[in-house]
């Protein structure tokens, strides 16, 4: 509605997390995002392509579709002096259709994943607990020094960056599909604007299958088992997966183009040229999505 940000609170809004160090805020099935510069002028140059390329219809009227989140806004604050963003949340907090903001709440596991397909890949959350992050930053000589200095959270960051680099998810062979035409689509879009370092958002919910929020999810998901969340059956267990691309408004820069050779001895980096990303995005994550999962009709019997 058009009213989404009437009742939002830019006091609420805390560090969220990247590099750059910009606000954020969850607000229902809404992030709000402080815009640095780089991103504020972006998305000014490309709107009306974005725009575009998120609405494309096929000859038939029906929408190609897109990974790539949905700005929904973009707006100026006079009170904070500072640009925003509203965008719908990818990852949202998986409650089953139709029972709304006080319905249950899933009690299984559910992890999150912010993945680049490169070094920079990490896990937000594990078994519904966050992940707390512990950067190794080139002034911290101690932790240069071995693992033996690092702290437990710093060690339980590492192991959530091999565990996102490492995990592989599950879906029918018409969800991977879906996703592999997404992703090449979007990705061909974003290196042609010469856009790069944007990450693929996963949130994987797992719910045993006498559990009442998988049959609610089951029941919502027959015969619509290809439209995010994809929802499927694996290894016995009902899995909802929420999918989508966020942080795609970085250019290629003169500045980028130094911390690329300043890395040079870093392996897997992020920091490359907008077609290498997008290649190296394509090639992961269609590879990182394996066409063995159940459809929800052919297991669920509803």
């Amino acid at each position: 509605p058009d009213s989404f940000l009437f009742d939002f609170d830019f006091n609420k809004m805390g560090a969220g997390g990247g590099k750059g160090g910009n606000l954020l805020a969850i607000h229902g099935d809404y992030v709000v995002k402080e815009m640095n510069t780089t991103d504020h002028n972006t998305l000014l140059n490309c709107a009306k392509l974005y725009a575009d390329h998120v609405l494309m219809e096929d000859r038939n009227g029906n929408q190609y579709g897109t990974m790539l989140c949905k700005v929904l806004c973009h707006f100026y604050d006079p009170s904070t002096g500072k640009n925003f963003m509203a965008m719908d949340n990818v990852t949202p907090n998986p409650v089953p259709p139709g029972l709304g903001d006080k319905g249950r709440r899933p009690s299984a596991n559910r992890s999150t994943y912010d993945l680049k397909g490169c070094a920079d890949d990490k896990t937000l959350t594990w078994n519904n607990e966050k992940v707390n992050e512990v950067h190794k930053r080139v002034w911290n000589a101690g932790m240069w020094c071995g693992q033996c200095l690092w702290s437990k959270e710093r060690k339980n960051y590492y192991a959530g960056k091999l565990n996102a680099a490492n995990t592989d998810f599950h879906v029918t062979e018409t969800q991977k599909e879906k996703i592999e035409m997404w992703i090449k689509r979007d990705c061909t879009f974003l290196s042609d604007l010469g856009l790069m370092d944007y990450s693929l958002m996963v949130s994987c919910l797992t719910l045993e299958r006498g559990d009442p929020d998988a049959e609610a999810w089951l029941n919502a998901a027959a015969g619509n088992e290809d439209s995010v969340p994809f929802v499927s059956m694996y290894d016995g267990k009902v899995q909802v997966l929420h999918v989508g691309i966020i942080d795609f408004l970085q250019d290629w820069t003169f500045t980028k183009n130094i911390a690329m050779c300043i890395k040079f001895l870093e392996c897997n980096k992020a920091t490359i040229p907008p077609g290498w990303y997008a290649a190296r995005f394509i090639e992961t994550f269609c590879w990182k999505f394996n066409a063995d999962a159940q459809e929800v009709a052919a297991s669920a019997g509803v």
